[in-house]
């Protein structure tokens, strides 16, 4: 039996080092890059204001200041329009 508290974790794919994410916050707009960082367990990481972050969700709660979702709060500005991962559809 699973218990009802128990949260299923979507495995994201590592978006590609270089990768510039945006986001708009509070009439704001934010920048961030994905970096190579060996020493995170993932081998990669969000670099926002020339610091390190283990996840996008963690580079979010810097700007935000609470936990949030990083994987809905930043956006893929690559010309191809493409979010960092792919959403399902409805």
């Amino acid at each position: 039996m699973v218990a009802t508290s128990e949260r299923k974790r979507i495995a994201h794919k590592r978006p590609p080092v270089g990768t510039t994410w945006t986001a708009n916050y509070k009439e704001r707009s934010y920048t961030a890059q994905i970096v190579e960082v060996k020493e995170f367990s993932a081998g990669w990481g969000v670099q926002y204001r020339r610091q390190l972050f283990s996840s996008p969700s963690a580079a979010a709660e810097a700007i935000t200041g609470y936990k949030t979702n990083g994987w809905t709060f930043w956006h893929s500005s690559q010309t191809s329009g493409r979010r960092p991962h792919p959403r399902p559809s409805n």
